[in-house]
């Protein structure tokens, strides 16, 4: 069987998530730090607040419910934590997965020169060391639709879309 001719081509499909809810790891940890400020902060107004309505309603008469502000940063916390989390999982998981496919290459350039007795040519590939998981703060991650990232735009240059990179293959049939 001849091949011919094989197209490929590529685009970016724009998902269905604003690219501005992605958030960086570096970025959530910052985020997480002066979110839990602010919700201490808050917490301790409304532990005031609640005194003084127990002073003047009664003992849980008014004011037992969390003030909006904080249940929204509350769950914005919350989501940050569970967007970290899976990060590291990926990060982790990427990197043992890594490490096998290297340890592969290498049995195999090892068996290869045993059986020709000859040093192959070219780099050895790195083993890789173990890195703490979400070590690379570049990483992002959205909250909307995890498995988008943000990429150039190749419509618009200077621009970047949150997507997906889509490609097809196609061979055309014989003549």
């Amino acid at each position: 069987m001849k091949l011919g001719h094989v197209s490929i081509d590529g685009t970016k499909i724009k998902a269905n998530a604003s690219k501005h809810k992605a958030m960086s790891y570096k970025h959530m940890n910052e985020t997480e730090a002066r979110l839990k400020q602010e919700i201490d902060g808050l917490l301790a107004a409304a532990e005031k607040m609640d005194a003084e309505e127990d002073a003047q309603y009664g003992k849980d008469r008014q004011g037992d419910e969390l003030p909006e502000e904080l249940s929204r940063r509350q769950s914005r916390l919350k989501k940050i934590g569970e967007a970290k989390a899976a990060m590291e999982q990926e990060a982790k998981e990427k990197v043992a997965q890594q490490r096998a496919e290297t340890e592969q290459k290498l049995a195999e350039r090892e068996e290869q020169e045993r059986r020709t007795g000859k040093k192959k040519r070219g780099r050895k590939p790195e083993r890789l060391m173990m890195t703490r998981a979400g070590q690379t703060t570049q990483h992002q991650r959205n909250f909307t639709d995890p498995e988008s990232r943000i990429m150039p735009d190749g419509a618009n240059k200077g621009s970047f879309v949150q997507g997906y990179n889509a490609q097809i293959g196609s061979i055309p049939p014989p003549r």
